[in-house]
């Protein structure tokens, strides 16, 4: 297979749907030769957080000098995005400036997915399931990571944690759980305990855990409560050494649209990225690899780290803000970094969701009693079947600003409403709107959205 076969070769896998369970990976792998046994693994889980908390431990890792595996989902702009390895400082000055840099190359993704279509036939032909799609690009990652001999992996889970596919490693280095929320009910389940309990299936007997408090997230109280215990009980259980990293953790002393800088442990640390959850991310990823490297090599490592589409800054004129908040806890926590580096101002909005999400809540938490001005919304689609119609949004906006202005004086502004269905169009005109008007542009919303217009809201074709 080539490049382009290949990508159609995992792409007919769709097919198969989402079936969380480790029987086909684990025969998969098996007859792979189990790659994923040689690795040496930082397994992550978690609701929200899991990328950002990714990206500081492969910093922080490769930034020591090690060889860093690093596979995360969903990709953004190419699917080679999922599979990449970075070694030195080097590497991540490279990404910094290009976005491609150690991600895996076309040929050899081809050469392993054909390795492993091979091994997908006789599969098939001894009575086996066929694999699905997250099964078929975990495996190729496990391959690429152990063959160039990868000092460390940063491995996500895709969904859930204890029948995620990424879950066939035996003895991770540590486990980490990000914040946890509501997401994927209808698989994980309809409570946060069910959820809780899914995540913190990624934990194995003896292995470090460091899970973010969930008294830092967005959950109620009563749920806040269930998720420490249900993830207290499973580390007792496991024997697992469970360290808990929340607001009391750290201190922030400064944030601006530079970054944030922060005190833990009695020393000042600096991060580029925006939200007042970040600290407590990249102290996840502190504690995690302080085993293997050094504090200074830890500062390092959280000053450099980079996170695309995650309150990312894409352009200075017109300021232009781009967040992946793609469920009601990520809008929550973009709302709060919004009342916290443009307080009080005027701002447009532009967004596109999935129709399988709580999109009505998503929207209020953004768009209602926040302490910035609002002055257009462009409602837009991103490029999924899953996709919410743009007007169906639209509308749904509407019924907010119309509850919105009820509480509010008569003389109160009414947000203007726009809705383009094709994603690039809405980004072009809300972009040249921002700028017309001197006015930033705050685009959120699913991660397939944030692919899709990320080059053009940095000035690129």
């Amino acid at each position: 297979m080539d490049y382009s076969q290949a990508l159609e070769y995992i792409k007919s896998a769709e097919r198969f749907g989402i079936k969380p369970g480790l029987s086909r990976i684990r025969e998969l792998c098996r007859r792979l030769g189990n790659p994923q046994h040689q690795l040496k693994v930082f397994h992550i889980a978690g609701t929200n957080g899991k990328g950002s908390t990714s990206s500081y431990l492969t910093h922080i890792l490769t930034t020591a000098g090690c060889k860093t595996g690093w596979f995360t989902s969903p990709y953004l702009e190419r699917f080679t995005e999922r599979i990449r390895i970075l070694s030195g400082p080097r590497d991540l000055a490279a990404y910094d400036k290009d976005n491609r840099a150690g991600e895996i190359g076309e040929e050899d993704f081809a050469r392993v997915m054909t390795r492993i279509r091979t091994e997908v036939f006789g599969m098939l032909a001894a009575g086996f399931e066929n694999p699905t799609e997250f099964e078929l690009i975990t495996a190729a990652a496990f391959i690429w990571f152990f063959e160039q001999d990868c000092d460390f992996v940063v491995l996500e889970t895709g969904l859930g944690g204890r029948l995620d596919s990424t879950n066939i490693i035996e003895k991770p280095e540590a486990v980490i759980i990000t914040s946890l929320g509501y997401e994927h009910v209808n698989i994980l389940g309809p409570t946060i305990a069910d959820i809780a309990a899914e995540k913190a299936g990624i934990m194995k007997a003896g292995v470090p855990v460091y899970a973010y408090d969930p008294s830092a997230s967005y959950l109620s109280d009563s749920d806040q409560i269930t998720v420490h215990q249900v993830l207290t009980q499973k580390a007792a259980e496991l024997g697992c050494d469970l360290t808990w990293i929340g607001h009391d953790s750290v201190e922030i002393l400064e944030q601006n649209l530079s970054g944030q800088s922060f005190l833990w442990q009695g020393r000042r640390f600096q991060t580029r990225l925006l939200g007042s959850y970040q600290p407590l991310h990249a102290v996840l990823a502190a504690k995690a690899t302080s085993p293997y490297v050094s504090m200074n090599q830890i500062s390092e490592g959280i000053s450099a780290t980079f996170w695309p589409g995650r309150l990312e800054i894409c352009s200075d004129d017109p300021f232009i803000l781009l967040d992946g908040a793609h469920n009601v806890q990520g809008c929550i926590a973009l709302a709060e970094t919004l009342e916290q580096i443009l307080p009080g101002q005027k701002l447009v909005f532009l967004t596109g969701m999935l129709a399988d999400k709580n999109t009505k809540a998503m929207l209020k938490e953004i768009l209602a009693g926040r302490n910035y001005a609002i002055d257009t919304v462009f409602a837009t689609e991103p490029p999924s079947s899953r996709k919410h119609a743009a007007e169906t949004l639209a509308e749904q906006i509407r019924e907010i600003n119309d509850s919105r202005l009820e509480s509010l004086p008569k003389d109160s502004y009414n947000m203007r409403i726009v809705a383009l269905a094709k994603a690039d169009d809405a980004a072009g005109q809300a972009r040249q709107y921002a700028r017309d008007r001197d006015l930033p542009l705050i685009a959120f919303g699913s991660l397939y959205l944030v692919g899709e217009i990320r080059p053009l809201l940095r000035g690129k074709e």
